[in-house]
């Protein structure tokens, strides 16, 4: 199971209602369930502290940057896609196509 949110405090630091431990999905989401706030007001209000830090789910595989959702991830590897498309393009290039000089 992935760890959503990461405990970085101390043994002596908590959040009342907040168990003093890594935070997983299950986690989240019986604690919105108590304290009656949707899992992004939860999640700000808990990393705000600075007892817990968010876990980033979603790495880019070709140059390591992490980011909060599938979505942004998706479009940062489609810029990585468009720069080797570019690069393939130009190394297939042997100058026999209508437009060389």
């Amino acid at each position: 199971m992935t760890i959503k949110l990461k405990f970085t405090g101390s043994s002596r630091e908590y959040i009342p209602g907040v168990p003093a431990r890594d935070l997983y999905p299950s986690d989240i989401a019986l604690l919105t369930m108590w304290h009656d706030k949707s899992a992004e007001q939860l999640i700000a209000e808990i990393t705000a502290r600075g007892l817990y830090k968010l876990v980033d789910k979603f790495t880019c595989a070709e140059c390591d940057e992490p980011f909060k959702t599938r979505a942004a991830l998706s479009k940062h590897e489609k810029e990585h896609i468009k720069e080797l498309t570019k690069l393939a393009e130009e190394e297939n290039d042997d100058g026999d196509s209508i437009n060389s000089i």
